[in-house]
C-alpha cells in the first residue's frame, strides 16, 4: 500500500514540476508576433462607436474660499445720475484724496556697516514691507528715503512724512 502511494505522489510531484519547467522554458522558444494594425481591422471592431464626446463646462468665478469658508468682498458700483455733475466733481476729489494717502511702509533697521575707506558712506541695512534693502545715506530706493544715521536709529523720509526707527533687538 505505501509503494503504490509512493509512486502516485512521485508522478504527481514530477507532473508539477514539469510544468513548472515547461512554462519557465516555453517563454524563451515560442515566437510572439505583435498585433497588426490589418489583424484589427479585418475583425467586427467599430472604432467610430468607441470615440467619446468630450464634455465642455464654463467655469464661475469662485466666491467663497473653501478652506477658510469665508466670501471675497465683491465691490458694488455705485451709479452716479449724469445729470448731476457736482456729485461727479466730489466724487472725484474723494477718490484724488483717497489715492494720495498711502500709508507709511512697515520698515525693520537692522543696522548698519561701516565703510573700510573714509570716502565711502555706510551702508544701511533694513526691510521695507518684506523686501530686504541695502542704502546709503539720502539715497533713494521705492520712494524711501534714509535722511538721518545714529548707531541704533535711522529717519527715513516717504511720501513727505519721516519717521525714526531703532534697531529691532532679538
Amino acid at each position: 500500500m505505501k509503494k503504490k502511494l509512493n509512486v502516485v505522489l512521485l508522478v504527481l510531484m514530477l507532473s508539477l514540476w514539469g510544468t513548472v519547467i515547461y512554462r519557465y522554458v516555453n517563454q524563451y522558444f515560442v515566437k510572439k508576433e505583435p498585433l497588426s494594425f490589418a489583424t484589427i481591422t479585418n475583425s467586427n471592431y467599430d472604432a467610430k462607436n468607441k470615440i467619446l464626446k468630450k464634455d465642455t463646462f464654463e467655469l464661475n468665478k469662485i466666491i467663497r474660499d473653501p478652506f477658510l469658508c469665508s466670501s471675497k468682498g465683491v465691490a458694488k458700483r455705485t451709479r452716479i445720475n449724469s445729470n448731476n455733475v457736482s456729485s461727479k466733481k466730489e466724487l472725484k476729489k474723494e477718490l484724488s484724496k483717497a489715492t494720495s494717502k498711502t500709508l507709511f511702509p512697515n520698515v525693520r533697521y537692522f543696522g548698519y556697516i561701516k565703510s573700510v575707506d573714509n570716502k565711502a558712506q555706510e551702508t544701511i541695512l533694513l526691510s521695507s514691507d518684506g523686501k530686504f534693502l541695502k542704502l546709503h545715506l539720502n539715497q533713494d530706493k521705492d520712494g524711501l528715503k534714509v535722511t538721518a544715521l545714529n548707531k541704533d536709529s535711522i529717519k527715513v523720509y516717504y511720501n513727505k512724512e519721516s519717521k525714526w526707527f531703532r534697531v529691532k533687538k532679538k
